[in-house]
């Protein structure tokens, strides 16, 4: 009985850390995004390119 408890709350564990991890992974998205944005806009970083 107890076994299967533990079995039932590691799953549990499991999918919220899983759902921890996606929006972690989502965050670290939007900020890869907002880095990479206001860099390709700045006119001081297009004029090093050309």
């Amino acid at each position: 009985k107890v076994l299967a408890q533990g079995r039932e709350s590691l799953k549990v564990l499991l999918e919220e850390k899983a759902d921890l991890m996606k929006q972690i992974e989502d965050l670290i998205w939007q900020g890869v995004d907002a880095d990479i944005k206001p860099k390709e806009t700045k006119p001081e970083t297009a004029g090093k390119d050309s």
